[in-house]
């Protein structure tokens, strides 16, 4: 009887230590790619902003209009389908309307982006770009790793 009650708990402790192993994976994936949040604008006059914006070897034009349209559709369009302009507002007053970030769904390394109001002042910004990157499910469930990354672009129109 002893033997056996031996052998019962090997067994559980061997099924113990396998279960613990198996890791469960999910299709869960991060937020990939670039993030530029426009800061410190005031407000924003109405007309054309035209986006030059150059991610590594890439070459990227956008443009937007403010104010916003009515029916709340996006307004901005650009060069490229993984390149986007945020836009803000467009439930309020046109005069609060404004446009608050260029998103990607890439991580260049170095990004460089210049910005022209519709009165011809201009922002730029110029930077290396620092990406996290990590395995959302683990290593051993990701072929990859995510990455993405985030700056700031102050905008001292000049």
């Amino acid at each position: 009887m002893r033997f056996m009650f031996l052998i019962l708990a090997a067994c559980a402790s061997l099924t113990g230590v396998a279960h613990a192993q198996e890791k469960a994976c999910t299709e869960m994936w991060c937020q990939e790619g670039l993030s530029v949040r426009l800061e410190g604008a005031g407000s924003w006059p109405a007309g054309r902003y035209d986006f030059y914006i150059k991610a590594d070897d890439l070459v990227v034009t956008c443009r937007a209009e403010l104010p916003l349209r009515g029916d709340c559709a996006p307004s901005s369009e650009c060069s490229h389908p993984d390149w986007r302009v945020g836009e803000s507002g467009c439930a309020l007053t046109p005069d609060a309307h404004s446009l608050h970030e260029i998103s990607a769904a890439m991580m260049p390394r170095h990004i460089r982006i210049d910005i022209m109001r519709p009165d011809g002042k201009a922002a730029r910004l110029e930077s290396a770009v620092q990406g996290h990157c990590g395995y959302p499910n683990g290593k051993e469930c990701d072929k990859r790793q995510c990455c993405s990354g985030g700056l700031t672009m102050p905008l001292e129109w000049r």
